[in-house]
């Protein structure tokens, strides 16, 4: 909104040039209202006064303060210090009085105060109603407070990354899990909190070169993974961890062939007599019964997942339907996942 930029000129005491604009304001449609340095409104349009349900004849001539509740006066007063000092343009946000009691949220906008050298300045600013965008913020707040709160009782561990794999959130577990606490938006600790992470045979594996991290780099898929155990999860062995590892990269790769998804999200958990690997996605399903069949089966990396669960003792298991995506889930005794286990099988690759 422009502010009227030419200085009135003052005969006899007489602004006459918001005299001429009198009829002006009453046209215009919009919400507008003159107001000079000491917050004493000049001349108002209809529209104005009516938002603030009082008569345009009882609404000029008066402060403007007047009609700003209590803990918005101070914001009013700043923001009118500023338009007097005509350092810039200037917006802010007040709640507002009505004359019957009632409140409301109005944004206001208004250019640098102008009046004659010596003379009083004064300017226009125009207002309108934001309650319901302000509504819409209160909801969205307590959304996010409600959020939080889950988050940070949530049972599992649970953390987020940027596209390039930087922590911007996690909550008290995936603390607990990892040890230590990273600090958000860290560059050098990218996709995991954890100081070191391991491939199946042992050997170190940067972060950027994790499972997960390679996935969303390679498809642009996002991933969450999430972990749960009541208790300390014991060393696996090498056969269990590789199982386990081949089947999460597996379904993986089936949800960036096939799933047409956005978002991946991997859960491993301990439960009392078996561990459980489960991944899901929200994208396009297809036949799952028909999947496990090698005749009718153009998915073979599907029967694979099931053939190297069941080499040691486990179970394999894949839902999809219309509107919820797939879901596979790979369950292995946790007798058969214990280093020294015996378990056969499901090395190689």
């Amino acid at each position: 909104m422009a502010g009227i930029r030419n200085p009135p000129k003052i005969v006899n005491g007489v602004n006459t040039p918001l005299r001429r604009r009198k009829v002006q304001y009453i046209l215009l449609e919009s919400v507008y209202f003159s107001v000079d340095e000491s917050g004493r409104i000049l001349e108002a349009n209809p529209r104005s006064a009516a938002l603030l349900g009082v008569e345009r004849s009882r609404f000029v001539n008066r402060r403007f303060l007047a009609f700003v509740a209590p803990p918005s006066q101070p914001t009013f007063l700043i923001f009118l210090d500023k338009i007097v000092a005509g350092t810039a343009d200037q917006s802010c946000e007040l709640r507002l009085l009505k004359e019957d009691g009632g409140t409301f949220w109005a944004g206001f906008r208004a250019a640098p105060a102008v009046g004659p050298a010596g003379g009083r300045k004064w300017c226009r600013v125009a207002f309108e109603d934001i309650s319901d965008r302000k509504q819409v913020e209160e909801t969205l707040r307590e959304s996010e407070k409600r959020y939080r709160t889950l988050f940070e009782l949530f049972p599992v561990a649970v953390y987020s990354c940027d596209a390039a794999g930087v922590i911007q959130e996690f909550n008290r577990r995936a603390a607990e899990l990892w040890g230590r606490e990273p600090v958000s938006g860290e560059t050098d600790e990218r996709f995991c909190g954890s100081f070191k992470l391991f491939r199946p045979d042992g050997s170190f594996m940067p972060h950027e070169q994790c499972p997960m991290a390679e996935f969303t780099k390679r498809t642009g898929i996002q991933v969450r993974f999430t972990t749960f155990t009541s208790g300390r999860i014991p060393q696996l062995s090498q056969s269990m961890s590789i199982v386990f590892y081949r089947v999460a990269q597996e379904a993986l790769t089936n949800v960036a062939r096939h799933a047409r998804a956005s978002l991946a999200e991997v859960n491993f958990e301990k439960l009392p007599d078996a561990f459980c690997l489960q991944i899901k996605d929200h994208g396009k399903s297809f036949p799952a019964t028909r999947a496990l069949h090698p005749k009718q089966n153009s998915r073979l990396g599907i029967l694979g997942m099931r053939e190297r669960l069941e080499m040691v003792g486990g179970s394999f298991k894949i839902e999809s339907s219309p509107g919820k995506g797939t879901v596979v889930q790979a369950r292995i005794p946790l007798a058969n996942c214990r280093v020294g286990s015996g378990g056969g099988g499901g090395g190689g690759d």
